[in-house]
């Protein structure tokens, strides 16, 4: 082994992998809602996304994967297990995240909103807790379902709320990542 091979990170593990396979989804979820919003072709009251708004809806993806990857592992981890793989999952996707987002930032900006971002994590999660349904029974409409409630919410973080098109979008951009993230096998990498 030579010298410079002391300098390589190692590995990454199951954790970081899936904490990246997040982040994309969560970046292809607001890139897909800010060309919504730019559409001229659709009337708006107002067309793009601000920065703060393009922020809180990349972390609004974020939180409900992570919180998917969470409903997913209970009952098939145990609780101990489950605890201190999500507690590291959560760590490392919110930090990995701002520090990618905010990384020509002040280091002291950096800290706030890294603890900012875990404070509303925490609340997403409360939030998201109280749907039991992922999905609508069969000839039942949206409402109370996990999936409809994360539509409207990006819809409002976007500064659109009540727009169908929003709330069919963060619907549809979710369900797609559903298949994409594979939380099943994730889960089972880290038993």
């Amino acid at each position: 082994m030579g010298w410079l091979d002391s300098f390589k990170k190692p590995q990454a593990g199951p954790i970081e992998d899936f904490s990246g396979s997040i982040f994309k989804q969560a970046a292809e979820g607001v890139d897909a809602i800010r060309k919504l919003a730019e559409d001229k072709s659709v009337e708006q009251d107002k067309y793009g996304l601000g920065s703060l708004e393009w922020m809180k809806v990349f972390f609004e993806f974020q939180n409900f994967y992570l919180h998917l990857t969470d409903r997913f592992a209970f009952g098939r981890l145990d609780e101990q297990k489950r605890g201190k793989v999500m507690t590291e999952l959560e760590r490392v996707s919110i930090d990995t995240s701002v520090e990618t987002i905010c990384k020509d930032w002040p280091r002291d900006k950096i800290a706030n909103i890294k603890k900012e971002c875990m404070d509303n994590f925490l609340v997403s999660m409360q939030d998201y807790a109280q749907y039991k349904k992922l999905f609508p029974d069969e000839g039942q409409g949206p409402k109370d379902t996990l999936l409809w409630e994360f539509g409207k919410q990006i819809a409002s973080l976007s500064g659109r709320p009540f727009d169908m098109a929003f709330i069919i979008a963060g619907v549809e951009l979710a369900s797609k990542a559903l298949t994409e993230l594979d939380i099943n096998s994730f889960i089972a990498k880290v038993r």
